[in-house]
């Protein structure tokens, strides 16, 4: 059956951010060769609509605008495989990242429990592991194929911040600013995202943009008027950077539980073609083009984190 496959950060260690989760690019590059010896690639120029015309399709998607994506545009346009790039539009605007990588790279640099401990001071009772209504289970939008206790911190921590915490925005720049001071996150920041002259030249090169959202809010806590501006708002930047409609988007977060039918409506009304989730299934043969489900790269050969 035809796969999407979902891929975010693919870089080299960082001795700064020792706990820092990516796919090594030695390791993409192997999983490429991987995926090329026993499937067919979508080719530039090829449209989802043809998606099940061929057995063992492989499509490739890429979240969150990393810098190291422009590397990667360029290996695929080499090979003629096309590749789909969702952006939030949010770090352009405001040169800020967006909270998912502000805990990331919180994350990466500091052990949990010292986190945790700082979160503590501020939230009352935001870090209680044996809580059942905490608990992980493998229906949790975060949850990963782990037995590693620290994981299992890791991934509890970023679900209560992003799931069941008020004002989570607020406290997770509290908490950034903390732990990453001001100086730093400027650097850092300088060689984090995709510039808009590396998204315009990836159009060129042939590959699909799309939309990831404008912050990268989980829509189904925002009502109605709050989803449309979210979405609407990073069409119509790329609409405008690129000179062309964007009919493609990609869910924040991506599991059931981070959208709801509004914002199906939405996307239909702002003329979406088609949006991907993260079920971590093979692409059925009666296509829902508003919810196309992709698989981690990690559920195969090479996809291991570093």
């Amino acid at each position: 059956m035809s796969k999407v496959i979902m891929y975010h950060y693919i870089r080299c260690k960082d001795n700064e951010f020792p706990n820092f989760n990516f796919l090594h690019k030695k390791n993409f590059l192997k999983q490429l060769s991987y995926f090329e010896k026993k499937n067919n690639f979508l080719k530039i120029g090829d449209n989802l609509s043809n998606f099940n015309e061929k057995n063992n399709k492989i499509t490739l998607t890429f979240d969150d605008g990393l810098k190291e994506h422009f590397e990667v545009a360029k290996h695929l346009n080499k090979k003629n495989i096309l590749g789909f790039f969702f952006i939030p539009t949010y770090p352009y605007i405001t040169n800020d990242f967006i909270n998912p990588h502000k805990l990331h790279l919180i994350l990466g640099k500091y052990h949990v429990d010292e986190v945790a401990g700082f979160l503590k001071k501020i939230l009352k009772n935001l870090y209680i592991m044996n809580s059942t209504k905490f608990r992980i289970t493998s229906k949790d939008v975060q949850m990963k194929a782990t037995k590693n206790e620290y994981d299992k911190k890791v991934l509890m921590l970023k679900k209560k911040l992003n799931y069941l915490v008020k004002d989570s925005s607020k406290i997770i720049g509290q908490t950034f600013n903390h732990f990453i001071k001001k100086n730093r996150q400027k650097k850092i920041f300088k060689n984090f995202y995709l510039n808009l002259g590396q998204i315009k030249e990836m159009d060129k090169m042939g590959m699909c943009i799309g939309s990831h959202s404008h912050s990268h809010q989980i829509l189904n806590n925002l009502d109605c008027k709050k989803q449309a501006l979210e979405i609407k708002k990073s069409k119509e930047f790329l609409n405008n950077l690129l000179k062309k409609k964007i009919n493609h988007f990609c869910f924040p977060y991506g599991g059931k539980e981070s959208y709801n039918k509004n914002t199906i409506k939405i996307l239909n009304r702002l003329k979406f073609d088609y949006s991907f989730t993260v079920e971590n299934k093979s692409v059925p043969k009666k296509i829902n083009y508003l919810e196309i489900p992709r698989i981690d790269c990690n559920k195969f050969i090479f996809g291991k984190s570093s």
